[in-house]
């Protein structure tokens, strides 16, 4: 994978709302703080009404599942220039900056 010293990743509430929730369930609580402090130093992202007016239509259009609308949305909105997931369903509602991040492992 390349290694781009130079990207900013970006997260939302639902992101870390997506992220405690196993290990809240389990009572991980070293992962728990773990999570907590790598999402504290990450850009944050607001959503508001434009992003679920946004995810609305990416869900009816493309059929997607509500937290993927949710997050794509956001990323859109906020002018992301990749949208790193492990779901290749994505490409096509993400018009192009759905990057598979297992798929890029060994590239140089």
């Amino acid at each position: 994978m390349t290694n781009n010293t130079d990207a900013v990743l970006c997260v939302s509430p639902l992101v870390r709302l997506e992220a405690l929730v196993k290990p809240i369930i389990d009572g991980n609580t070293a992962l728990i703080t773990d999570y907590e402090i790598f999402l504290a130093d990450q850009q944050w992202l607001t959503i508001g009404d434009a992003e679920f007016e946004r995810a609305l239509t990416l869900r009816t259009r493309h059929k997607i599942k509500t937290p993927d609308a949710l997050h794509l949305a956001t990323a859109m909105q906020h002018n992301c220039t990749e949208f790193w997931t492990n779901d290749d369903r994505l490409q096509q509602a993400a018009t192009g900056m759905a990057v598979n991040i297992f798929n890029r492992q060994g590239q140089n």
